[in-house]
């Protein structure tokens, strides 16, 4: 497997891990009036619905959805230099990098770099707020005297 092909398998089961934990959100919320022990369920349903889906993602037959790009496709420009023919070479030596325009690029962010990215400082700031309720909850030492 290629770079793309894993960069579209993690990134499929990190959308659909979101979706699952929206969904488990949303339903402690409909729960709210409820048993601590119903909210834990559906929880500790959830955490087995993401843990499952890498394996479920390869094992099941795939369900197609059409994307945002075949419903607005966006066209592409390239513009070349190159002449047809044998007159490319020819004609490349004749410019110099002084005579050509200086044509300045914008820079373009690689959009999977920024989600990836988002996705990661999310897992970090929800793993740091697991710690710190971790550590709120150990006992403290007792007093030396």
């Amino acid at each position: 497997m290629n770079e793309a092909m894993w960069f579209g398998f993690f990134a499929a089961v990190a959308l659909k891990s979101t979706a699952v934990l929206g969904i488990a959100w949303l339903g402690s919320l409909l729960l709210r009036g409820r048993s601590a022990a119903s909210r834990h369920l559906v929880w500790t349903a959830a955490a087995v619905a993401v843990l499952a889906l890498p394996l479920f993602s390869i094992s099941l037959p795939a369900l197609r959805v059409p994307s945002f790009a075949t419903l607005a496709p966006i066209t592409v420009l390239f513009e070349t230099t190159a002449a047809p023919g044998g007159e490319a070479a020819s004609n490349a030596s004749a410019y110099s990098h002084s005579t050509l325009p200086a044509r300045s690029t914008m820079w373009h962010p690689d959009w999977r770099l920024v989600l990836m990215l988002t996705w990661a400082i999310g897992a970090a700031a929800l793993l740091a707020q697991m710690l710190l309720a971790y550590a709120r909850l150990l006992p403290l030492p007792p007093l030396a005297r």
